[in-house]
């Protein structure tokens, strides 16, 4: 009988029939999918993970759990013999109109990548321009001044790779500047970089984007084209340790200049960009907690809900005072403490 069961269970994709039934999953990765869970009727929020294999709901007043045969039981109210006679393809009296329709196509997942090596070339190279300019001019000493009032430490900043392209003219204030001629993008037009605090983004031996913070214009942070969306500072996560996930790469720093032995603070730059991407799940999905600090506008509030579709370890907090971590730690006057015992007990 065992193995009669596991040969069912084994003939049935889960993850195929809840798509049948259910649609297109809110979120895709390689193992699972997830959805608002049917079995207490979810209208907010996203609790519902299915594998394979099995199923289960991550809602706190929820969390039924189980196998396809299970699943098959409590969306058909059938017995638990009826489901197996059903998935083995028997008639049962009164479940046959109950048959499942054809699966709905899957929406297709893009995973993240890389920028080109080309991209890669010409971006690491305005690091180290951007890095000599901060640290050997008079313009990058203003800029450091600048960072070392926002309250990043030197060495952060040397760890962050943090540098800065100043501005000739008004021109470059406002149109950015042109570093190498041969940087093309695909219309032919050379590539402008921004002029301001250059913030790389490092991750998985990759440099995957650039972005600058302008000392003036609208919009502030401006990124330079061809990178690719990555989760900042993934680099820097601790097995064991919470991930604390922030909007802002100044917010991450500071989070880990602070307090890098309780969590590990990864940022997505910006709350307006679309849903995690697949491909850094398995950076958020180790760690026993995740902490999630968004401004609380409309592109925080959206956001959230993506990012605690994930998993049930997701804790929404805020920082006792001021606008995000960077704000707050200025408010404390530059002190560690302050920061550590907010972290500490919100995780």
């Amino acid at each position: 009988m065992y193995s009669d069961l596991e040969t069912i269970k084994a003939q049935h994709d889960l993850r195929s029939i809840a798509r049948s039934e259910l649609g297109n999953p809110r979120t895709s990765t390689a193992r699972y999918d997830v959805y608002r869970c049917p079995f207490h009727n979810e209208h907010h929020g996203y609790s519902l993970q299915v594998w394979a294999d099995g199923f289960k709901c991550y809602g706190a007043k929820c969390g039924v759990t189980g196998d396809v045969i299970t699943w098959h039981e409590m969306r058909y109210h059938m017995s638990k013999a009826e489901a197996i006679r059903f998935l083995r393809g028997d008639q049962i009296p009164g479940v046959k109109s109950k048959r499942r329709p054809a699966p709905a196509p899957a929406r297709p997942v893009f995973l993240s990548e890389p920028p080109p090596a080309e991209w890669q070339r010409f971006a690491r190279a305005v690091v180290d321009f951007a890095d000599e300019q901060l640290w050997e001019t008079a313009p990058g000493e203003k800029a450091l001044g600048y960072l070392n009032a926002r309250g990043i430490h030197d060495h952060t900043i040397q760890a962050a790779q943090l540098g800065y392209i100043p501005a000739r003219d008004d021109r470059e204030r406002t149109y950015g500047r042109v570093l190498f001629d041969d940087w093309r993008k695909p219309d032919g037009n050379p590539v402008r970089i921004a002029c301001g605090i250059v913030i790389p983004h490092f991750a998985d031996d990759h440099l995957w984007a650039l972005r600058v913070r302008r000392a003036v214009g609208d919009p502030k942070y401006m990124g330079v084209a061809g990178g690719s969306k990555a989760l900042y500072w993934s680099d820097t996560i601790q097995p064991g340790l919470p991930v604390l996930v922030v909007e802002g790469e100044f917010d991450a720093l500071i989070a880990w200049q602070c307090a890098a032995d309780l969590v590990s603070p990864v940022a997505i730059a910006s709350a307006s960009n679309a849903d995690v991407n697949p491909y850094w799940f398995p950076k958020l999905m180790a760690a026993p907690r995740i902490l999630a600090r968004f401004d609380a506008d409309a592109a925080g509030g959206k956001y959230l809900p993506k990012l605690a579709a994930l998993s049930s370890c997701v804790v929404p907090c805020q920082v006792p005072a001021g606008k995000d971590v960077n704000e707050f730690y200025v408010m404390s006057e530059f002190r560690r403490d302050p920061i550590r015992c907010w972290l500490m007990e919100v995780s």
